[in-house]
């Protein structure tokens, strides 16, 4: 567990603490820092198999009183043949609970649920999850016949997992585009198809009723959903023949009228919208940002932006903002948190001086502008994976691997390791950035989530220093922060 100033410390959850002294970086990208005082050792979240299996496609959910569950997979017995001489294996959907009182996590339990292709996993704010996959139906050596969208939901109260059922199924390769869980626990998912149509078939899960409904086909897109049910898309609207020239529109599903909004533009013509991320307030207000090109008719490209698209439910109406940037390039793994004030909180990786740096921009709710951009990471230093959240009380905690040397590359073998920095709602100050990993190995997607007292948790994978099949096993980590 870590503490950082300006947070005042609270009991931590493990018994033991090894105290460590932190340097203070006096200032970095125009933030002032505070100085990090303690840290201490990282949990190992052990296997369900009794090989050096890898753990992948994990993620990490709390209830407000602080008790959590990490999910993951690991290795199968079943496989998938859909790429001749190919064997796909399935993968068994695993599970570890952490108690709040123990501050420990339990032993890893092993689903009955062999997961196909690309399975994904979301919570809501009770800690129950989400589990969406795809099941391939077929023989060796002959095509699949069929492709199968499977949904199972995990309750945090009971432990366990439901009967998984098919949401949509077909001849045709489908996929997941995206899915998104709302804090009661109702659900959106975009099933794509592979027909070049660019369409989408959107399904909604009823956290009240326990049903899904299929609630029609539409552009695939990104969606967020809210609180009441309302579902806010907003998607590329192809206007010629290829992905350059587009409208970007939105519409709106009203769960209870079960019926879609008319489309409305949001950008224009010859646009070219990628990296789009989402965030709903409680209000039901949804900010999508995304990177967007301009295009002439002649396929020239003549202005590259971030931009950010507010949809308000009780108005009705879109509103478009042009996002300050540090420089042109993309900004790439947007990710967005809204705190309790509505203000939007975005953290992006984009290159600054040959070096792929954490972005961190604000959207003040209260001016209706977004701020000046600020260099988030410390140093030069190359960093991805970054993600953000923002507890009860607006402080936001940002999280991050970082190369620990200043080499450019991603993939060359160096180390990074997983940082995090902090920012206090009530004072106006981020927190150092601090390395909170304490193995010196390769970190992975590291994760975040935050309970009802502000205690935040992360989950990363990491090399575990054993080597399998020429190729290092990875292993997953978790620690927490006090508020």
């Amino acid at each position: 567990m870590k503490n950082y100033l300006p947070f005042s410390p609270i009991k931590m959850l493990c018994a033991s603490l090894l105290l460590v002294g932190q340097s203070v970086l006096p200032n970095v990208g125009g933030l002032v820092f505070a100085q990090a005082v303690t840290s201490g050792q990282d949990q190992i979240v052990k296997r369900y198999c009794t090989t050096q299996c890898d753990q992948t496609f994990e993620t990490i959910g709390v209830d407000r009183a602080g008790n959590g569950t990490a999910i993951w997979t690991e290795p199968g017995q079943k496989f998938s043949f859909e790429f001749p001489g190919q064997q796909i294996p399935y993968r068994n959907i695993v599970f570890s609970r952490f108690s709040a009182s123990s501050g420990q996590w339990g032993p890893a339990q092993k689903t009955q649920i062999e997961a196909g292709i690309s399975p994904m996993f979301k919570f809501d704010a009770q800690g129950n999850a989400m589990a969406l996959w795809i099941d391939v139906d077929q023989i060796q050596f002959q095509a699949p016949s069929k492709y199968s969208v499977m949904a199972s939901r995990f309750s945090a109260a009971q432990g366990t997992w439901s009967t998984p059922v098919s949401l949509y199924a077909q001849s045709d390769r489908v996929g997941i585009q995206n899915f998104e869980v709302a804090a009661n626990g109702n659900v959106v998912v975009d099933v794509s198809f592979s027909n070049l149509s660019f369409l989408s078939n959107y399904f909604y899960y009823d956290s009240v009723t326990s049903t899904w409904n299929d609630i029609g086909s539409r552009n695939y897109g990104l969606m967020g959903i809210d609180l009441s049910g309302y579902v806010t898309l907003a998607y590329a609207n192809l206007t010629r023949n290829t992905l350059e020239f587009d409208t970007f529109q939105g519409q709106q599903f009203d769960v209870a009228t079960k019926t879609w909004s008319a489309p409305q533009i949001i950008s224009g013509h010859n646009t070219f919208d990628r990296n789009v991320a989402i965030t709903k307030d409680q209000y039901g207000t949804a900010t999508f940002i995304y990177d967007a090109a301009t295009y002439s008719s002649s396929g020239q490209q003549l202005t590259q932006d971030l931009r950010s698209a507010r949809y308000q439910t009780a108005k009705g109406t879109w509103m478009l903002k042009t996002i300050p940037r540090i420089n042109s390039n993309i900004a790439r793994n947007i990710k967005l948190a809204t705190d309790r004030f509505g203000n939007v909180n975005a953290i992006y990786n984009q290159y600054v001086g040959g070096y792929a740096k954490t972005i961190f921009s604000k959207y003040s709710s209260t001016t209706g502008t977004w701020g000046t951009p600020r260099v988030l990471s410390s140093g030069n230093f190359i960093t991805r994976d970054a993600d953000i959240k923002a507890d009860a009380s607006g402080n936001l905690t940002a999280v991050w691997s970082q190369r620990t040397d200043t080499g450019t590359g991603s993939s060359d073998g160096k180390i990074f390791r997983t940082t995090v920095a902090r920012y206090n709602a009530a004072t106006g100050v981020w927190g150092t950035p601090q390395i909170v990993q304490d193995a010196n190995r390769n970190s992975y997607l590291p994760r975040i989530d935050v309970d009802g007292r502000g205690q935040v948790f992360l989950l990363w994978n990491q090399d575990s220093g054993v080597v399998a099949n020429s190729a290092p096993v990875k292993e997953l980590v978790s620690d927490s922060i006090a508020p």
